[in-house]
């Protein structure tokens, strides 16, 4: 029986990990710079057309 709980606790401190690695991911944001959206045309679009 002690196994078992030593298992889940082991399961429960992997999901926090990945729990705190993906908070972290998102309050750093992305590492690249995001590129202008591009119109139909391909041309980058205005403030106004964005909105």
């Amino acid at each position: 029986m002690l196994d078992l709980s030593f298992v889940a606790v082991l399961v429960g401190l992997a999901a926090l990990a990945v729990g705190f690695a993906a908070a972290c991911d998102r309050l750093l944001g992305p590492d690249e710079p995001v590129l202008a959206e591009a119109g139909r045309d391909g041309a980058p679009r205005t403030e106004l057309e964005s909105a």
